[in-house]
C-alpha cells in the first residue's frame, strides 16, 4: 500500500519564506518611522516646555530624526541636528555639565514610547506573517 501526501501548501510556505527579508523589513521600518516621529515630537515638545524663552528657545527646532536603512539592517537617529541653530548644544541640554542641570528631553520621550514601539514589532511581524501566508 502506498500513500501519498500533498506538500504544496509546504512548497508555498517555503517559497513564500523567500521573500521574508524584503517583506519584513517594509513592515519594521513603517514601525520604527512612526515611533521615532513620536519620539521626536514628544522631545521637541518637552524641550519647547522648558526653553519657552531665553537663549535656548531655537534649541527644539533643532530637534529632529533620520532613517539610515543600510544592507542588513534600519536605524534611526533621533536628537538634534548639529546643522542646524543651537543643534550643537543637545548633549548640553540633555547630559548636563558641572555647572547645568540635564534636561532629558530625548531620555524622556524614548522611554515613554518604548511600549509603542515594543507593539509596533509586534504588529510588524503579525502583518509580515499574513503578507506571506496570503
Amino acid at each position: 500500500m502506498t500513500s501519498t501526501f500533498d506538500n504544496s501548501q509546504v512548497q508555498r510556505l517555503a517559497a513564500s519564506f523567500e521573500n521574508f527579508d524584503a517583506v519584513s523589513r517594509v513592515n519594521l521600518k513603517k514601525a520604527g518611522t512612526v515611533t521615532a516621529r513620536r519620539v521626536k515630537d514628544e522631545s521637541k515638545a518637552l524641550a519647547q516646555s522648558d526653553f519657552t524663552s531665553g537663549s535656548a528657545r531655537a534649541y527644539p527646532h533643532a530637534i529632529g530624526y533620520e532613517t539610515i536603512d543600510r544592507v542588513n539592517d534600519i536605524a534611526w537617529e533621533i536628537g538634534p541636528d548639529k546643522e542646524r541653530r543651537q543643534g550643537p548644544l543637545g548633549n548640553l541640554f540633555e547630559y548636563g555639565s558641572r555647572n547645568n542641570p540635564p534636561f532629558a528631553h530625548l531620555e524622556t520621550a524614548l522611554e515613554a514610547n518604548e511600549e509603542d514601539f515594543v507593539r509596533g514589532i509586534e504588529i510588524a511581524a503579525a502583518q509580515t506573517l499574513e503578507d506571506l501566508l496570503r
